[in-house]
């Protein structure tokens, strides 16, 4: 930055929606531009988050802990079980000891993460934070995807729409919503959002687009029928 008169000057690196986004915050200037777009688009198309949303989705999230857990204690009775063959050496024992401890660690660690999902822990509050925008994120790549097609990238859990993505931060650059006025963060910026190469293994087959982008994982088949979950055919306007 520059200063004047002994006071610094700092130089805007890009302008979102009117709003400048100074030198000191060029480390979270991607960051800022990408959550201003995609909230805008979110506000656009009424995308909202309910609250029987964010039940379902904990409601999936906390039978996921019960299953890990209920898996941890097995391996851990069955680690008990072995530690008492009579035919079990020093060194096979100190390492079953030593399994037994990792397991004992992720099991307190996944009964803390149950009671925070549950809405009792210390952390609940976040957990309930998390669910809100890993709902809001399915719903805008979802409705990207029906207007506007295009390539999907995975997880099949944390779908995103590759093409459309780019399209509409494409529209929003022409029609001046946001400028990237330092050229090596420009060519990074969308460096970042096409690099094909880069996001080239985890392509969702085209044979399972729709299906991915219909119904968010954490519905089940009750749910999916109260939420009435439909295909989402490709848009590519």
């Amino acid at each position: 930055c520059f200063q004047l008169a002994g006071f610094p000057i700092l130089i805007a690196v890009a302008i979102v929606f009117g709003r400048e986004i100074s030198a000191d915050q060029k480390s979270h200037a991607f960051i800022i531009l990408f959550n201003s777009l995609i909230d805008k688009f979110a506000v656009d198309n009424k995308i909202a988050v309910s609250d029987s949303e964010i039940d379902a989705y904990l409601r999936a999230l906390a039978e996921g802990q019960a299953k890990l857990i209920r898996k941890l204690e097995d391996a851990r009775r069955t680690v008990k079980k072995e530690m008492n063959s009579p035919v079990l050496s020093e060194e096979g024992r100190a390492k079953k000891e030593a399994e037994l401890n990792q397991l004992e660690k992720l099991l307190k660690r996944a009964r803390e993460r149950s009671e925070d999902v549950s809405g009792s822990g210390p952390e609940a509050k976040k957990v309930h934070t998390e669910a809100f925008e890993k709902i809001q994120k399915w719903k805008v790549n979802s409705e990207l995807y029906r207007k506007y097609g295009g390539r999907i990238i995975g997880p099949a859990t944390e779908p995103e729409a590759f093409d459309a993505k780019q399209k509409y931060f494409r529209r929003q650059a022409e029609a001046g919503s946001f400028k990237i006025l330092n050229k090596d963060m420009e060519s990074r910026f969308w460096n970042i959002l096409t690099n094909e190469t880069y996001y080239a293994p985890l392509f969702i087959p085209e044979g399972d687009k729709d299906r991915v982008m219909s119904r968010p994982w954490w519905l089940t088949e009750d749910s999916a029928a109260t939420n009435s979950a439909t295909a989402v055919p490709a848009g590519g306007k």
